[in-house]
């Protein structure tokens, strides 16, 4: 049997004379632009000599990097040799026309100039600017500075000045073009201005009007860069931020407090109403909350802050003219004679769009929650029912489609927070069903609260996080269907109904839910297997019972359990928890031992009785 004979293409046996260069040449030219592009402008020039394919592409390369780093070390180097100094700028803007000359690429992700060059180039770098802003650059960086560390200091001449007129001959020459017959074509030596995202001078003269321009004439322009520019000593500053669309003014100063936003309206008429639309209305006094503290039982200084508080917030809400808050917060010490006032502010933030409210009137800077001389503020349910009879009135008239809005609060409040705020189960429950996104509901020191129940209808509720702590009258919490992630109670023994809530993770209870957990954690019955964080207080150390044992706390992973003890009692039995946990990682036992608090007591009635 003969041996089979495999044929080999004659390219592949002739490997040795094969030309591999030509195997990156079949790719479209857009690709081994993109490639080009990653090395420095003198490598990608180098390749022009490659081959016949190569000789041009480089030429349409899309970032024109001139970094000249070893000639600027020389120069340094030779600081006192202006002939030198000279040579070497010579030889960069020549390097630099030629590139320019030849490229032909409409596309330019990066235009870089960086060399000691000053006012006796203006000619040539008048070209470059000309060159590059009539393509779509993307970032320009024009950095004149004099040495390899860029300290910024001109050598021997006066810096080169980026005059208004090289902008207003770019616009020119473009409105020209654009009446031409080939207008559609040329229309793109316009572009630059559209494109520019990053603008960086240094060691330029450049004046606030050039600034302004390109800020008025790049919408897409995102980083500005100046330095060294002795030119911008007695620009008005102010007007580059002031040529900002209202929507963005507005952004920035919802970034600052109400009163520094409230300041900006003495910098120029156009500022003066800017700050009437913020979208954060953030009613911070700490310190005002603090000398109240300070001085806590002198009752004329408490009134004199309050009215302070009340008249500022009045101030706000009536100039304010946004249609939209992402968040409103009071926080000062108000009781229920400021009712009147409280009521108007809730008015006022639930017509708009409002994302999260916070009425906070508890006492002090620690907001410990202890009324001050007086009862705490009510919120009547009267207040919701005059918003929706206002909303339904206003949705019957000639501009219902306008004035819908008025109600737009409930529909679009997400977090709630109530704090030394009498507010009854009623009210909160008037929040969940006509609250459609409400995530987030937080009670404190509310003395109205005594039943309070969380049940979706229909769909289940999208409240997430609920957090009822220290209402000192609630007797029952009924949660079911209800999509709730999160339930933190702290405060005395209530009964309370767990049911449908699958995907509750973490619950914590720092009151006492029952004389035994033996019989809360049938309660829990519903949600034992996928909680994750369980947090509970345990009346006294007991033996827990067979539905615990047989229970698996299959998700549980931080376990935390308070618990009293009696003298040197054994407390083996929570050793149970632990073996029905069979993922946990973290368990905390905090117990607090009563023997010397009984041997005090015990000691104390021996006495009283002989």
């Amino acid at each position: 049997m003969g041996k089979k004979i495999r044929h080999v293409p004659r390219q592949v046996q002739n490997k040795d004379d094969h030309n591999f260069e030509d195997w990156i040449s079949l790719l479209p030219d857009e690709v081994l632009i993109l490639i080009l592009s990653l090395l420095s402008v003198k490598e990608a020039a180098v390749t022009s000599i490659l081959s016949r394919r190569w000789r041009y592409v480089w030429e349409s390369i899309t970032r024109l990097d001139f970094d000249a780093k070893e000639a600027l070390v020389k120069i340094d180097r030779n600081h006192n040799d202006r002939d030198f100094l000279e040579i070497e700028r010579r030889k960069y803007v020549n390097w630099v026309n030629q590139v320019v000359r030849l490229h032909k690429g409409q596309t330019i992700e990066e235009f870089r100039v960086s060399f000691d060059l000053g006012n006796s180039s203006k000619w040539d770098i008048d070209k470059w600017l000309k060159f590059v802003l009539t393509r779509r650059v993307y970032q320009l960086s024009l950095d004149l500075s004099m040495d390899a560390d860029r300290r910024g200091i001109r050598h021997f001449e006066k810096p080169y000045t980026f005059s208004a007129d090289i902008l207003n001959e770019i616009k020119a020459t473009s409105f020209e073009n654009l009446s031409s017959k080939y207008s559609i074509m040329r229309h793109c030596s316009f572009m630059g201005f559209r494109c520019l995202k990053a603008l960086c001078f240094r060691c330029v003269n450049v004046s606030g009007d050039v600034l302004e321009c390109f800020l008025s004439d790049c919408p897409v322009l995102e980083r500005l860069y100046v330095r060294s520019s002795p030119k911008l000593d007695d620009h008005n500053f102010e007007d580059w931020i002031s040529l900002l669309p209202d929507e963005v003014l507005i952004l920035i100063l919802s970034l600052l407090s109400v009163k520094e936003a409230a300041v900006t309206s003495i910098l120029s008429r156009r500022w003066r109403y800017v700050w009437e639309s913020i979208t954060r209305l953030d009613f911070d006094a700490k310190e005002a909350l603090v000398k109240i503290d300070r001085n806590h039982n002198d009752r004329d200084f408490l009134e004199i802050e309050r009215r302070k508080y009340v008249n500022w917030v009045n101030q706000v809400v009536r100039l304010h003219k946004g249609q939209t808050i992402e968040e409103f917060r009071v926080s000062f010490d108000l009781g229920n004679s400021s009712k009147w006032d409280i009521d108007k502010w809730l008015k006022f933030v639930l017509t708009r769009r409002v994302y999260q409210l916070s009425l906070d009137l508890s006492m002090d800077a620690d907001r410990r929650g202890i009324r001050h001389f007086e009862k705490p503020y009510t919120f009547s349910a009267d207040i919701l029912n005059e918003i929706k009879a206002t909303s339904f009135e206003n949705l019957s008239s000639k501009y219902s489609i306008m004035r819908h809005c008025s109600f737009m609060g409930f529909r679009c409040l997400k977090a709630l927070c109530f704090r030394c705020v009498n507010v009854s189960g009623d009210v909160l429950e008037c929040f969940l069903s006509d609250c459609p996104v409400l995530e987030r509901l937080y009670v404190r020191s509310s003395p109205k609260l005594v039943h309070f129940k969380v049940a979706g209808s229909g769909p289940p509720l999208v409240l997430k996080y609920l957090e009822i702590c220290c209402c000192l009258n609630i007797k029952s919490m009924v949660i079911s269907n209800v999509n709730l992630v999160a339930l933190i109670y702290k405060g005395h023994k209530i009964r309370l109904l767990l049911e449908n809530v699958p995907l509750l993770v973490e619950l914590s209870i720092s009151g006492l839910v029952s004389n035994s957990l033996n019989k809360f954690f049938p309660r829990l019955s519903c949600c034992l297997s996928q909680l994750q964080t369980l947090k509970l207080n345990a009346p006294m150390y007991e033996e827990f019972s067979g539905f615990l044992m047989s229970r698996e706390l299959s998700s549980l992973k931080t376990f935390v359990l308070h618990s009293m003890a009696l003298d040197d009692r054994c407390l083996l039995g929570y050793a149970s928890l632990i073996k029905a946990s069979p993922i946990l990682k973290k368990f905390v036992l905090q117990v607090i031992f009563l023997l010397h608090i009984i041997s005090l007591n015990f000691i104390s009635t021996v006495y009283s009785s002989s």
